[in-house]
């Protein structure tokens, strides 16, 4: 019975301890991470694939296609003057916009100054430009004036202008490869005061000459017009 007592005892028996926690081992965390650095390789190393190989792989192309937006369109210069070709005269040239002329042979004339295309007035107080062209027998200058030398002609007609003040002396210069010179001086006598601007051009076969005519109070902006015209002069045989 004593046997039986001890074994059937009320007493609880003792409840063994749970087992210490296992420690983690270091060399998984290492693995992990070694695992995500060799994936984030790979998918570089097939991105560089297909960016390289981008143009022959279909559908890749598309997806490294370089965004375009359509370019804002440069407005259209407006062109620096109106081509002008005279028939009888045989020249071409180019005169700014809003300028007219009016041809009548040997003489065409440009201008800004509509009225003065259609009166009698003086042109000393408007802008205008007057050229003519002839051979050089129709001119009939005088056997001292040398029709070969542009410079000469020029000097001949200085002599009727009633200059007050000289802007430039008689200087040399070419027109589509042929010899001229011009002149400008200020005119004092008349009012409102004016510019004379005076060139001569002399081809193989003809005179032209040029007579310019603009209030002293345009001159600065008239004398680079003049000269642009006179310049974009192309010359045919008379």
């Amino acid at each position: 019975m004593n046997d039986l007592n001890e074994t059937y005892s009320s007493s609880p028996a003792a409840i063994p301890p749970p087992p210490p926690p296992k420690k983690k081992s270091g060399a998984g965390l290492w693995i992990g991470i070694l695992g995500a650095f060799l994936l984030l390789c790979c998918c570089a190393a097939l991105l560089i694939i297909a960016y390289a190989y981008r143009t022959s792989i279909p559908g890749v192309s598309a997806f490294f296609a370089t965004p375009t937006s359509t370019p804002t369109p440069l407005p259209t210069p407006t062109p620096s003057g109106i081509p002008y070709r005279s028939p009888s005269m045989n020249f071409s040239l180019i005169y700014p916009e809003g300028w007219m002329y009016q041809e009548e042979y040997p003489m065409v004339a440009f201008t800004p100054d509509e009225h003065i295309l259609n009166s009698d007035e003086p042109f000393q107080a408007s802008t205008i430009l007057l050229i003519f062209r002839q051979t050089t027998t129709a001119w009939e200058f005088p056997a001292s004036v040398n029709t070969d030398s542009p410079t000469s002609i020029v000097d001949y007609f200085i002599a009727s202008i009633p200059c007050e003040q000289t802007l430039w002396n008689t200087r040399s210069f070419q027109v589509d490869s042929e010899p001229a010179a011009s002149f400008a001086c200020l005119v004092t006598r008349d009012d409102p005061d004016y510019v004379t601007y005076l060139a001569a051009i002399v081809p193989s076969d003809s005179i032209l000459l040029i007579i310019g005519s603009s209030p002293q109070s345009v001159w600065s902006q008239n004398q680079p017009l003049f000269e642009e015209i006179v310049g974009s002069m192309r010359i045919d045989p008379f």
